[in-house]
């Protein structure tokens, strides 16, 4: 399964192993990249190089930024190449309630395997050639190899893609989601937009002209941002019902979300916030001065981490989900967020874990070296 951490073994000559395990695509965690790493002795070379890509990047490991797309991974030595081709994100779920909560994988040949008590929450039995699907709050969409779109689940909450819109819903190269809504950005910039009004599902018409030459599109629970070309970042859905203009966010690099607000890391690498102020939304200013030199962040459900260049963590937000006053770690290389905790992994393979103990910040002592982290 493409989102299973996964061992390449190899024997011999031939180059090391990969551990993986693809960013996931629900509205809770998709906007945190999972790091996949290449174990590999010193001699040999790594390169990562998404599909359609005439250039990839050299490192031991890769942030999982567009997991809609398969990954080749290339390892090198002096007598062999050999490469791996990771598939899209294939596995993700939908959970509203304790009775209400459902499953969806895609298979090789592009078929679905789906799993719900709900009849109208499972795949529709003729769906066929997937590439990658999203879950949404009550509803599942999918990118098909044809870039179009299909979708099913709750119709209001975007399990129903309306007539007007099926035309525009082609050469699709990623999916957004939230609680209710979904967003789908096309390869010429375009966003579109369906599912309940209250999430976002329709685009303001205040912001509706400004959503060109778009790059990132990003969900949290009941509002979208998206990120364009020429820097501007927009918000818009339940904290935002007319659409905004996020100006201290200009210029942003990438954005992760939480329930009810974002995050972004600058081009000068430091940390905006906006939205609800108890889940991080506004940075005390204790924490401000501390997030500079930033290279990535991570959210659970109502807070915020930020992973430095000396591998310190910052945290902020409410308390019970991890945004504790003081982190005292370093020589950290990863963060993750659950829905109720962060775990952040060293260099040397130690775990460190905070949030709620009983839901991921208590941590087996078993766990230890560890190669890579993904919620």
């Amino acid at each position: 399964l493409g989102n299973s951490f996964k061992l390449d073994l190899r024997v011999g000559a031939a180059p090391g192993f990969i551990v993986w395990s693809r960013s996931q695509s629900s509205p809770y965690y998709y906007s945190t990249p999972s790091r996949l790493v290449a174990v590999v002795e010193d001699s040999e070379t790594v390169r990562w190089t998404y599909e359609g890509d005439l250039e990839g990047s050299s490192s031991r490991s890769f942030l999982d930024t567009e997991p809609e797309r398969a990954l080749k991974v290339t390892i090198s030595n002096a007598q062999l190449t050999t490469e791996t081709t990771l598939r899209a994100n294939n596995i993700t779920g939908t959970y509203y309630s304790p009775t209400h909560h459902s499953g969806c994988i895609v298979k090789d040949d592009g078929t679905l395997f789906g799993w719900s008590s709900i009849a109208h929450m499972r795949p529709p039995p003729d769906l066929k050639d997937v590439l990658f699907v999203a879950g949404g709050g009550r509803a599942y969409a999918t990118i098909q190899t044809d870039k179009r779109v299909r979708s099913w689940g709750e119709p209001e909450y975007g399990g129903s893609i309306p007539p007007q819109l099926i035309q525009e819903l082609q050469n699709i190269r990623k999916l957004a989601a939230n609680g209710g809504a979904f967003v789908a950005l096309r390869l010429d910039g375009a966003v579109i937009a369906w599912g309940h009004g209250d999430y976002g599902g329709v685009i303001p018409a205040a912001i509706s002209s400004q959503l060109r030459n778009v790059k990132q599109v990003v969900g949290s629970t009941s509002s979208f941002t998206a990120i364009l070309n020429n820097g501007k970042v927009l918000s818009w859905g339940a904290e935002w019902p007319e659409g905004q203009l996020i100006e201290p966010a200009e210029g942003a690099l990438s954005i992760v979300a939480n329930n009810r607000a974002f995050a972004a890391i600058t081009a000068d690498n430091r940390v905006v916030a906006w939205g609800s102020a108890e889940r991080g939304g506004n940075i005390p200013s204790q924490r401000e001065v501390q997030l500079r030199n930033i290279t990535l962040l991570s959210s659970t459900s109502a807070a915020f981490a930020a992973l430095k260049e000396d591998g310190t963590v910052v945290a902020w937000g409410h308390p019970r989900f991890g945004g504790l006053p003081e982190i005292n770690f370093s020589n950290i290389q990863h963060i993750q967020g659950s829905t109720t905790a962060f775990c952040a992994l060293t260099k040397n393979g130690q775990l460190m874990a905070w949030g709620e103990k009983n839901e991921g910040a208590d941590l087996p002592i078993t766990l230890f070296p560890s190669l890579a982290l993904s919620s």
